[in-house]
């Protein structure tokens, strides 16, 4: 039988969709966590300048968890979502603050933005990470590489570019490659069900509270307590972004020594006089969290599959991190925001006692 030749329109697409799946999954994904962090790390330095409240502060990371807890169905076309949620960001970096009432509308806005860019993150990201992980020379090591070097740099870019509307341009542009990969797969646009959510560890969630509220209030520290500007706490982010892979070199020790590690480098971080310094410690802070993390994962021992370990990690600490941000601003609402760090020291203290007692296990689920 004699084949019917392609249309114009099929070549195109055909040579879009091949040019499309030539390029590194590792680069898409690393170019849109760059994007992400940057939006992230810029709203809440924004938020900071807008409102001195540490429970609208702690209120901000939060918004961006909600949507986790929602069983939504996946659906790589959720992405959009955190597209809309960069051009809402642009659009309120635009106006001018001159009143209260602008300051309202602004700080109301960047709450709706980062509840939208926490939609678009739960309903796509399962999603896209398994499609390119389906191409050619892919592979979950790779994607991590790159999620950890577009995580250094959007906090680098964060740092560098001041105010928010040169922060949030660069955020929005990093995040448009990977929707190359939307029409790549149409199958892949097709909603399928939402994973079951995995089942919760206690150890875990305590890990994510005292990290979550650590970072949820750490503009607010920076601007507030230190007098720090913006290319501080970015670059503090940045510091800890560098740490976290470095957990590769850390010495065998034993899990509850990491956890007094971490409460003496975040106290000597406080009282040095070297602001280079403070931000430098936070290179081995992520080191150590990390490896504590990594820790958590291989005591889940009833566990076989590793990828499941990461996702009772990963919720786990999601809720955590929740709970924790949340509870902190509003324990620092009611007692004043210096007494963050003694809180945070305090969850470090009960993680290093948990560790010396009980190992983090959990019975297999079918």
């Amino acid at each position: 039988m004699k084949q019917q030749p392609r249309s114009d329109s099929e070549l195109g697409a055909f040579r879009l969709s091949s040019w499309q799946t030539r390029i590194p999954g590792s680069i898409l994904w690393g170019s849109s966590q760059a994007g992400n962090t940057i939006l992230l790390a810029s709203s809440g330095w924004m938020v900071s300048g807008l409102s001195g409240s540490p429970l609208l502060n702690g209120m901000l990371p939060a918004l961006g968890i909600i949507p986790l807890f929602l069983g939504l169905k996946q659906n790589r076309n959720g992405y959009f979502f955190q597209i809309i949620s960069a051009c809402l960001l642009i659009g309120l970096a635009w106006l001018p603050i001159e009143s209260g009432q602008s300051k309202s509308i602004v700080l109301v806005g960047t709450f709706i933005a980062l509840f939208l860019h926490g939609t678009g993150k739960a309903l796509s990201s399962l999603s896209l990470k398994k499609d390119l992980l389906d191409r050619p020379g892919s592979s979950s090591e790779k994607l991590r590489v790159g999620q950890d070097l577009g995580f250094f740099i959007g906090n680098l870019i964060t740092a560098m570019l001041f105010p928010a509307i040169r922060q949030f341009l660069p955020g929005f542009l990093l995040l448009l490659p990977m929707t190359s990969s939307l029409n790549n797969n149409p199958q892949g646009s097709q909603p399928i069900p939402a994973q079951e959510r995995p089942p919760l560890h206690g150890l875990c969630c305590l890990q994510g509270l005292v990290i979550g509220s650590l970072f949820a209030l750490l503009a607010l520290w920076v601007r507030e307590i230190d007098g720090g500007k913006c290319f501080d706490f970015a670059m503090v982010l940045a510091a800890y972004r560098l740490g976290r892979p470095l957990m590769v070199w850390m010495p065998n020790i034993t899990a509850s020594t990491r956890y007094w590690l971490l409460i003496l480098l975040l106290i000597v971080s406080q009282i040095s006089p070297v602001s280079w310094l403070s931000v430098a410690l936070f290179i081995p802070i992520g080191a150590l969290i990390s490896s504590s993390e990594l820790n958590l994962i291989n005591g889940l021992t009833k566990v076989k599959d590793s990828a499941n370990r990461w996702r009772i990690l990963e919720s786990s600490s999601a809720i955590g991190g929740f709970i924790g941000s949340i509870g902190l601003g509003l324990f620092c609402q009611i007692f004043g925001l210096t007494w963050a760090l003694p809180v945070v020291c305090v969850g470090l203290f009960s993680l290093a006692l948990l560790h010396l007692r009980q190992p983090p296990t959990l019975q297999a689920t079918a």
